[in-house]
């Protein structure tokens, strides 16, 4: 298990804002070099700050 929040996770997570099926207001998705070094190398660290404006960009609007 890794949090979403996890600074690996999160730098290689792209957000796509382009309708996606029912009731969908678009994805995220992952970059599998990011993944990988998850498996890898692990390194729990969570910037809150980025984990913070992460969330913002998933909920506005642009």
């Amino acid at each position: 298990l890794c949090s979403m929040f996890n600074h690996q996770l999160l730098s290689g997570t792209r957000i796509i804002k382009h309708w996606a099926g029912r009731n969908s207001r678009g994805v995220t998705q992952y970059d599998g070099k990011a993944l990988e070094a998850i498996v890898n190398e692990f390194d729990e660290k969570i910037n809150f700050e980025d984990s913070r404006c992460f969330i913002t960009k998933c909920l506005s609007d642009d």
